[in-house]
């Protein structure tokens, strides 16, 4: 043990002993402090503070039980030995009870057991000190871990922007003062397409981006309010007063509608706001942003890219939406969906040429399927339109086989395909899959696909398209008139058909408008060499208009509603084709 610069201070009445144990700590080392009793020992302690003491027990003045007591309570870590007389058990018993560390008895004939008891003393004291400031250090890490929790509890880690907490505080505050009586509102803030991002690009883009929108929409509304990030790709805005809402939402919109670059990309996205006012909509903070996010939830049902009040009417329609959503958690499972089938027309021979599956819902007791419209958005909101296409795609080709073994003619089978699937990254190992199990001809079978999923990364789609196509697939693009398709870009595409969107069809041919551009589109898939496959056909007027244009199909009521498995083959078979006018109705 290395005893350099450390201190003891030796108190004992005998002078001889108390010399003689001086000039032995001396001589090994130490720096060496006299006391000839208690009270003085005392006094050097407080002024000197050494190291180690030795105290005889039995002095005059002051003994050395109340030296003991008196440093184990001030100064528990400096070690304190006590010098018994021989034979005296219980002083030495009493001594370690008031926190002596050791003990020496009296006469000392060898004082090698005095360096060793004060070597030992000396280790266990710094090793107390040393566990003594661990433990410190952990408390003083605790504490700034505590500190840096509670900051982090009141900030977006990703962004920057205060979390949902801090603007919460900042409500009751504000309440409590009574600091909102200028009618504030909550914004529900979400933006449209970054879901999309993530799964084409990966979460490095999604992150950039919501980072770049939360920087902007912060500069934006600061003379409005005070802005925070909720969750995912959703920010909460709470404003001080709702005069101004049409200016702040048309300035958000603007500030997130401009392009945004990204790892040298550009992109765009939409924004939603659902909106909630106090103290109409809740007077709470937690039923103002409930609130709000139903008017967001409806927003981004209506399509998105728009601000919606919340109303009574919005909760009611959402707790149906909820109330879907569960009963289709388990509608596949339960084998409650039906494929019905709408024939395609050759537009000059009128003989069924296709096919169109079309998924059918039918609720456990239901008579009547739920409408479409209401429950493929809850499917493609929430993935279950993955699981539930590939069943649609392996149910229609299972079907298409097995009329073809019935004897139907080699007709096409259309099949839709959402965003959500051509997204995963699986759509054609799934096709593939399904070619195999079912034996189905791929040159039978065509994939419709909208504007909206092929126009969103065109390197992505043109990879999946060209796989598609390679493994013998038709294409086809639906809805087309109501995107953004270039030219260019399409003829990039391996493309079969293109159809032409109801909505155009329904203005047929009294729109002057409608009509041009529906020649114009006709003429484009021609140059293309696309068939061209009009929907929504209803009357004779918009079938001979379109016939007269040469397109080439036609789908719609005029001839034949969606039919299922056995009427649809009794449609097939005829050998006449569509010799009347509503043959099945």
């Amino acid at each position: 043990m290395h005893v350099n610069n450390l201190a003891v201070l030796t108190i004992e009445d005998d002078q001889d002993l108390r010399r003689g144990i001086t000039a032995f700590l001396r001589d090994i080392g130490f720096k060496v402090l006299e006391a000839e009793n208690g009270h003085r020992g005392l006094e050097l302690f407080e002024r000197e503070r050494p190291d180690l003491v030795l105290t005889d027990l039995k002095m005059p003045v002051m003994d050395g039980f109340t030296v003991i007591s008196t440093i184990a309570n001030r100064n528990p870590d400096i070690p304190v030995v006590a010098i018994s007389g021989t034979g005296v058990v219980n002083d030495a018993v009493e001594a370690i009870r008031l926190g002596a560390w050791d003990f020496i008895t009296k006469p000392i004939t060898d004082l090698g057991e005095l360096e060793t008891i004060a070597g030992k003393v000396l280790a266990r004291a710094e090793e107390r000190r040393e566990r003594r400031n661990h433990l410190l250090g952990l408390e003083d890490l605790v504490e700034k871990q505590s500190r840096r929790l509670s900051d982090l509890a009141n900030v977006d880690a990703l962004t920057g922007l205060p979390a949902k907490s801090h603007l919460e505080e900042l409500f009751q505050q504000a309440l409590l003062s009574r600091g909102l009586h200028g009618n504030p509102a909550l914004l529900s803030i979400d933006l449209d397409n970054l879901r999309s991002v993530n799964h084409t690009y990966g979460h490095d883009h999604g992150d950039l981006l919501l980072m770049e929108a939360g920087k902007r929409i912060k500069s934006l509304v600061q003379p409005f309010g005070e802005i925070c990030r909720l969750s995912g790709a959703t920010f909460a805005l709470l404003t001080s007063t709702h005069a101004d809402l049409p200016h702040v939402v048309r300035e958000i919109k603007t500030c997130v509608e401009a392009p945004f670059s990204v790892f040298g990309q550009e992109f765009f996205l939409g924004v939603s706001v659902g909106i909630a006012l106090f103290p109409a909509d809740g007077e709470s903070f937690e039923k103002l942003v409930r609130n709000a996010d139903i008017a967001l939830s409806e927003a981004k049902a209506l399509g998105g890219n728009r601000h919606l009040f919340y109303s009574a009417g919005l909760s009611q329609r959402l707790r149906e939406h909820m109330k879907l959503e569960t009963l289709l958690r388990r509608a596949l499972e339960r084998e409650e969906y039906a494929l019905h089938y709408q024939p395609k027309v050759d537009a000059e021979t009128r003989r069924i040429v296709g096919m169109e599956s079309l998924l059918r819902w039918y609720p456990a007791g239901a008579k009547e399927p739920v409408s479409p419209e209401s429950f493929i958005p809850i499917l493609e909101e929430t993935g279950m339109i993955v699981p539930v296409g590939e069943w649609v795609l392996h149910t229609a080709c299972s079907q298409y086989v097995a009329w073809r073994s019935a004897g139907m003619p080699a007709l096409r089978l259309s099949v839709n395909v959402s965003a959500c699937q051509f997204d995963s990254g699986t759509l054609s190992d799934m096709v593939a899959r399904v070619l195999e199990q079912t034996g189905m001809d791929p040159s039978c079978l065509c994939l419709e696909l909208t504007e909206s999923i092929v126009m969103r990364d065109m390197q992505q789609t043109l990879a999946t398209l060209g796989t598609l196509a390679d493994r013998g697939v038709k294409l086809s693009l639906d809805d087309f008139g109501t995107g953004f398709s270039s030219l260019a870009y399409l003829r990039r595409m391996p493309l079969h058909e293109l159809k032409i969107d109801r909505s155009f069809i329904m203005n047929l041919p009294g729109d002057g408008n409608v009509a041009a551009i529906t020649e114009s589109i006709i003429a484009m898939a021609h140059s293309l060499n696309l068939t061209v496959v009009a929907e929504g056909v209803e009357t004779k007027e918009q079938l001979d208009f379109l016939a007269a244009r040469r397109c080439q199909e036609i789908q719609g009521f005029y001839f034949s509603r969606p039919l299922d498995r056995d009427d649809f083959f009794t449609c097939a078979s005829r050998p006449d084709g569509f010799s009347r006018k509503r043959p099945l109705e």
